[in-house]
């Protein structure tokens, strides 16, 4: 429902797009870890201020290069209901 009018769910992520894009990029995913991103990915996309997920496979290299700029926080497996 939007301004009084009914809609159809939008997606605001490709799944197809997505897993094809992860495959491509980190090529020793499997399909239970896309799952598992697309689900954080769509988690992202409905929070009401906004956020931003970064997936990297140099996140601690990442860390420490912005280690000065930010918060260091222990590395935790993100779940939806952390997003």
């Amino acid at each position: 429902m939007r301004y009084g009018i009914p809609e159809f769910p939008v997606e605001y992520i490709s799944k197809k797009k997505f897993c094809k894009d992860v495959k491509r990029t980190f090529s020793n995913t499997s399909s239970a870890q896309i799952d598992y991103l697309f689900n954080l990915a769509v988690t992202v996309t409905k929070q009401a201020k906004g956020a931003l997920l970064i997936i990297s496979n140099v996140a601690e290299n990442e860390a420490k290069r912005l280690g000065n700029q930010c918060f260091p926080l222990q590395p935790e497996k993100l779940s939806p209901e952390l997003c």
